[in-house]
């Protein structure tokens, strides 16, 4: 996964380690992740602690409705940049 901004990008090269790039004059740094709780880390074991109330799950946390929603929204507003080949202003292609 690449995330570029308007200062500098992180490059996810596999599962923990990472390129970041904030400032140009400074170049790239590498970063390692540290590894996720099992509870995070496996989606049945998540939803495990999350039915037996071990887990208290954020409104956006990876696998909470909110999270979710803004997930398929930018799914759809990608679609539509595809198939149209312009730019999708959010608050226009999502008017409340």
């Amino acid at each position: 996964m690449e995330v570029y901004g308007k200062q500098g990008f992180i490059h996810c090269l596999n599962g923990t380690d990472m390129l970041l790039m904030e400032e140009e004059k400074k170049g790239k740094e590498t970063l390692k992740a540290e590894p996720l709780p099992l509870s995070m880390n496996d989606p049945f074991a998540y939803l495990s602690g999350v039915i037996k109330g071990e887990i208290k799950m954020k409104p956006y946390d990876v696998s909470a409705m909110d999270n979710n929603e803004i997930v398929i929204k930018i799914l759809e507003a990608a679609k539509h940049a595809a198939k149209t080949g312009k730019t999708v202003v959010w608050k226009e292609f999502y008017k409340s």
